[in-house]
């Protein structure tokens, strides 16, 4: 299964407003199921992928890898 990772734009913005790491601006998709965190560590080969047309989510520029993914500072809902 592929797995998807997104940079949250508006995420990264409200913190450096707010002036601190409030909130995560990395997202992990993974068929369907997100998680937010901070970073990830992606254990194998990886491909950015940019398309003129968005994704449901609004992204133009993501990340794809079929490799093991191991998210950084999981935001807890």
């Amino acid at each position: 299964m592929t797995t998807r990772i997104y940079v949250n734009r508006k995420a990264i913005e409200a913190n450096a407003h707010a002036g601190a790491a409030g909130s995560p601006c990395v997202t992990v998709d993974r068929g369907g199921v997100r998680e937010d965190c901070y970073g990830v560590e992606i254990l194998g080969p990886s491909r950015v992928v940019y398309s003129v047309r968005r994704t449901h989510d609004g992204a133009h520029v993501w990340m794809e890898t079929d490799a093991d993914v191991r998210p950084i500072g999981v935001h807890e809902q």
